[in-house]
């Protein structure tokens, strides 16, 4: 399953980390926060080429 979401088609509805992909000379994944108000990401990088919404953190581990 795909959901990386290009910047070209749309961007982040609210303000909050996303996860991005950069793509320079190589790619490279990594959380960055996404401002409404700016109306981009803050990245010294290269600008995302695209984003995600950051993935639900799994529940506790169960004690061994």
């Amino acid at each position: 399953m795909n959901n990386w979401i290009s910047v070209k088609d749309r961007l982040p509805d609210k303000s909050a980390y996303y996860l991005t992909t950069i793509r320079d000379a190589q790619a490279m994944t990594k959380a960055l926060w996404y401002s409404k108000n700016a109306g981009q990401f803050s990245c010294e990088e290269k600008y995302p080429t695209h984003w995600m919404p950051l993935p639900i953190p799994p529940k506790k581990a169960a004690s061994k």
